[in-house]
């Protein structure tokens, strides 16, 4: 897959002065992310496959929890 665009640096300066400064005690500290396995005749969705994607999104959550250090959490699973 290949994207192109041009670069353009933005400083931390500018994205305050368009957003207003970021507060933790605003901030949610529970987000949900879904796993989607997109599969075709050239790419099926094969058990080894399948099992690869559940196996990141079960390690994900502990990663992201460590990465904020518990600050946030992250849940994968759908309802």
């Amino acid at each position: 897959m290949t994207f192109t665009g041009a670069r353009r640096d933005v400083r931390i300066e500018q994205v305050i002065a368009a957003m207003g400064p970021a507060s933790l005690s605003q901030a949610p500290l529970r987000h949900g992310q879904s796993y989607v396995l997109v599969s075709d005749a050239v790419a099926p969705a094969t058990d080894v496959r399948t099992a690869a994607v559940a196996r990141i999104r079960s390690r994900f959550e502990p990663y992201y929890l460590k990465a904020t250090e518990g600050r946030g959490q992250v849940w994968t699973n759908l309802p």
